[in-house]
């Protein structure tokens, strides 16, 4: 849902995206209705495909919340992060130059999960980061822990998530 694409790609007549400066101004309300639409098709195609058994899982996140043009935030609605989000200071080489220092993570956004089998219709409480999505894919892949995911204590997706 990233605007500001200003090469068009050959084959792909949406691009270049228009970039939305408000929250839901005209063209950010275009991003969200092609995500939406994109999202809607990928998730039908998968689950019915031969790939997809009860052992599977789409995980959807978007991976920051609306860009309001907040000067105190770097441009975004919140910078606010949740659980384990590291704090990262003005100015880090790490991050954007008009980062304004404090906790990165994004803000808050929804994550849902898609299974083949387990729970139904769940709202989760549970306070996750994209760190937690990293680090439980690593875990079900016996992958070694890459960047953030290595955090001591991280909350890992649980049973209220996938079975």
């Amino acid at each position: 849902m990233h605007g500001g694409v200003f090469t068009a790609v050959p084959g792909h007549p949406e691009t270049p995206c228009p970039f939305g400066s408000a929250k839901d101004d005209a063209n950010d309300a275009a991003l969200k209705a092609k995500a939406d639409q994109f999202v809607h098709t990928a998730v039908d195609t998968i689950t019915g495909s031969r790939a997809w058994t009860r052992h599977s899982a789409i995980v959807i996140v978007t991976d920051e919340n609306d860009f309001t043009g907040n000067e105190s935030t770097g441009g975004w609605e919140s910078a606010d992060g949740c659980c384990d989000s590291p704090y990262v200071a003005k100015g880090d080489p790490r991050v954007s130059a008009d980062w304004p220092g404090g906790t990165f993570g994004g803000g808050l956004i929804p994550a849902i999960v898609v299974t083949g089998s387990g729970p139904r219709h769940v709202v989760s409480n549970t306070p996750y980061n994209h760190y937690s999505l990293l680090a439980s894919i690593e875990d079900l892949f016996h992958l070694p822990y890459l960047g953030y995911a290595a955090t001591p204590g991280l909350q890992r997706f649980g049973l209220d998530v996938y079975r």
